[in-house]
This record gives structure tokens, sequence and C-alpha cells, in this order.
């Protein structure tokens, strides 16, 4: 998983929660490990990704704009908010 390709990492976690599923199916492994050792191996590739995600944002350069951005109206931003959920009773 050591792959810059997040294609690649993507296929080979794919792969390993695949063989971890299936010794938990035969009884090679308990299923509360399998689920443990999944959910770390999915943190791990999460953490992967993210962090290539911020290298990337790092190394785009900065440009600053010289005009000043215009505020929305309320009225706009009002409406790109979401609708409050409503509690379930």
């Amino acid at each position: 998983m050591v792959s810059a390709d997040p294609q690649a990492s993507a296929e080979a976690v794919q792969t390993a929660v695949s063989a971890l599923d299936g010794a938990a199916q035969k009884g090679a492994l308990h299923h509360r490990s399998v689920a443990r050792r999944k959910s770390r191996l999915v943190k791990k590739y999460s953490t992967m990704l993210t962090a290539a995600a911020v290298a990337e944002e790092e190394a785009a350069p900065v440009r600053k704009s010289r005009s000043k951005k215009k505020e929305a109206p309320a009225e706009e931003v009002a409406k790109k908010r979401r609708p409050a959920k409503k509690k379930a009773k």
C-alpha cells in the first residue's frame, strides 16, 4: 500500500479486505479480529490519501487576487444552507 498511485492503493486495500473476509468466513480468523484489521487498514489508507492531498495543496503555487471579491447577498447565502432536520418523535 506504499504506492503513490491512489488507484493501485485502492485495489490493494480492496484485495486485502476481500482476503480478510474470506479468512473470517472459513474460520481461520475471528470475525471481530477481521473487523479490527479492516478498520485499521482503511484508516491508514484514508490517512495516506489525506496526506497526499495536503501535499498537493502545499505544492501548488498560491496566487493572490488583486481584485476584491464581492460578498454574496444574505438571500443567496440563506438559499445555499441546508434546511434544519426535524427530530423524530
